[in-house]
């Protein structure tokens, strides 16, 4: 378990080279991927640049006389514990990666995790894509995640007769509200951050942004990675579509 300090930090834990789960980004306040995190609850982490220039977590019981620890184990899973004088026993107070949804990327590229009870199976493709794999898809094996139904601006362009008066539409976004972002995002320099969609639109492999509070401009170019569907709480996360993909009305799931 560590830190991966790309973009905005966030804790990850990895079984090999492999990524077993990550927390989300870290805004100042929470680590946003963590739904049981909200705004309104003061946590001891505090992020830290030493000399050089390095980041590093810390973490301070809010309580100066509490005991706590982390600890990672054998399983792979992460926990903390508190220190219970009466009982004089170690309490677990939280746990990492805690559901289904939580192991990383269970649902493949551009395909998002909910464990809501209302939802016949934990993945679902995001709007305008489709399963890689409908065979295995209808067998509950999810990893191939999806692909796009309907190329982007810039590959319909290279695919048009360039002799062709006919324009192309332009790209639009898809907003998806209560979503752990996707893995690998790039933060946007904050001077050209004012306006995170035109960040997006003006790279032509940028697949979505979002704006955070706390970070800024994110956007990610290529795949999409690790997505979760919250029941509340997350961040809002903008997807990247062809002009016919969005329709007349612009909807919100």
């Amino acid at each position: 378990m560590g830190v991966d300090p790309r973009a905005s930090t966030q804790i990850v834990i990895w079984e090999g080279e492999r990524r077993r789960w990550r927390s989300g980004y870290w805004d100042g306040r929470i680590f946003t991927g963590v739904s049981n995190m909200t705004g309104s609850y003061l946590y001891g982490f505090r992020l830290n640049t030493d000399e050089k220039g390095a980041r590093y977590l810390t973490y301070t019981p809010l309580n100066s006389s509490e005991k706590v620890r982390f600890q990672i184990g054998w399983d792979g899973y992460e926990r903390q514990f508190k220190w219970n004088e009466g009982e004089k026993q170690w309490i677990r107070t939280q746990e990492e990666p805690y559901g289904v949804c939580e192991i990383y990327n269970k649902c493949g590229a551009f395909a998002e995790c909910s464990s809501a009870t209302s939802q016949s199976t934990n993945c679902a493709c995001v709007k305008g894509f489709e399963p890689k794999e409908w065979d295995n898809w209808s067998k509950g094996v999810w990893s191939d995640g999806c692909k796009r139904m309907t190329p982007l601006e810039a590959e319909r362009n290279n695919n048009s007769n360039s002799s062709s008066e006919v324009s192309v539409e332009e790209d639009g976004f898809w907003e998806l509200k209560w979503r752990k972002l996707p893995d690998f995002a790039h933060l946007v320099n904050p001077e050209n951050g004012d306006d995170c969609e035109s960040n997006c639109l003006e790279e032509r492999n940028c697949t979505a942004y979002a704006n955070v509070n706390g970070i800024g401009c994110l956007i990610w170019l290529g795949e999409l990675i690790d997505i979760q569907h919250f029941e509340n709480g997350g961040n809002t996360l903008y997807i990247r579509l062809a002009h016919t993909e969005l329709g007349k009305v612009k909807m919100t799931l």
